[in-house]
Parts: C-alpha cells; sequence; structure tokens
C-alpha cells in the first residue's frame, strides 16, 4: 500500500530513497544482508523513476551507490554489472563523475 502511494506521488524519487537509504544504514550498522533484495528493488525502482524524469546524472550516481551496496555485501558478480551500468551511462552521457566512480568501484572490485 505505501508503496503504490509512492508511486504515485510527485515526490516519488524523494521517497524511495528514504526507504533505501534506512534499509542501507540498517545494513551498515547491523552488518545484516537481508534486507539486500528490497535495497535492490527500491533502488532499481528510484533508478527507472531519474531516468523517466531525464535525470541522467542523478539516475548514474543511483547505479553506482546500488552497485556500492552490493560490495559491501560482497556480492561481486552482480556489483561488477551493476558499476558497468553506470560507467555506461556515465559516458554515453558525458558525466565524467558517475564513469569515475563506477570505474573505481571496478577496482576496489579488481584489486581484492
Amino acid at each position: 500500500e505505501l508503496m503504490r502511494a509512492a508511486s504515485e506521488s510527485p515526490h516519488r524519487d524523494l521517497i524511495l530513497s528514504t526507504f533505501t537509504r534506512a534499509y542501507m544504514q540498517e545494513m551498515t550498522s547491523t552488518g545484516s544482508t537481508k534486507n539486500i533484495m528490497s535495497i535492490v528493488q527500491l533502488e532499481e525502482r528510484r533508478i527507472a523513476v531519474l531516468a523517466s524524469m531525464e535525470r541522467f546524472r542523478d539516475s548514474g550516481e543511483a547505479i553506482s551507490n546500488l552497485a556500492q551496496c552490493l560490495l559491501q555485501a560482497n556480492f561481486r558478480t552482480e556489483a561488477t554489472k551493476v558499476f558497468n551500468r553506470a560507467r555506461d551511462l556515465g559516458a554515453e552521457h558525458g558525466f565524467f563523475s558517475v564513469e569515475c566512480q563506477a570505474c573505481l568501484g571496478l577496482g576496489k572490485i579488481a584489486m581484492a
């Protein structure tokens, strides 16, 4: 019910972001990855909202944040795929900072 209301709100980006940050903060503070699928679903929904609003820089940063979260939860293969998505989006739209953030994440994975 709450997610349906959030999807219809003009502030859906902020609502989804708030829920995602809460789950991420809980994961960071407890070390538990039990809500990782909730984080992925919420953040993917937020990424789609940002893309539909043509906020590609924000979308790229959200994709990189999702990849960081996956990496923190030790899902390296999935994190690599998501970092590559962010890098491609940054390159496609000319957002060097997004591309660099993704490359940094890929480097962390390669060095581990």
